[in-house]
């Protein structure tokens, strides 16, 4: 939740603070991990590719089919550069991207057609 606003009058004692009617909650951010399989040369070109999308798409939703959890409002924050990259045959590349939730509260579902 986010600190109520409040005021610090220097001649009275304690605080004198707004509590909202609902409680007011606080933006996050979520790091979101995510793994590459493909031909072996194509990782740096496609995980790049996928983060400039991300980056330049502004605002988005997201959803988490394992919990079922779903958010709006919520836009590139970082990419998280202690990677792991493995090559045999096939490139695989584990990465992570940091998120920001501006809208804690909001839920939203899939809906499959």
């Amino acid at each position: 939740m986010k600190e109520p606003s409040k005021r610090d009058w220097k001649d009275e004692n304690g605080d004198d603070e707004f509590l909202p009617d609902s409680p007011v909650f606080k933006s996050y951010t979520i790091d979101v991990e995510f793994t590459y399989i493909g031909a072996k040369e194509t990782g740096r070109k496609n995980v790049g590719d996928f983060v400039n999308y991300i980056i330049n798409g502004g605002m988005f939703s997201i959803y988490d089919t394992y919990t079922g959890i779903g958010r709006t409002n919520v836009r590139y924050s970082s990419f998280k550069d202690d990677n792991i990259r493995l090559r045999e045959d096939k490139d695989k590349v584990e990465f992570a991207i940091e998120f920001k939730v501006n809208d804690p509260i909001t839920q939203i579902i899939l809906i499959k057609p």
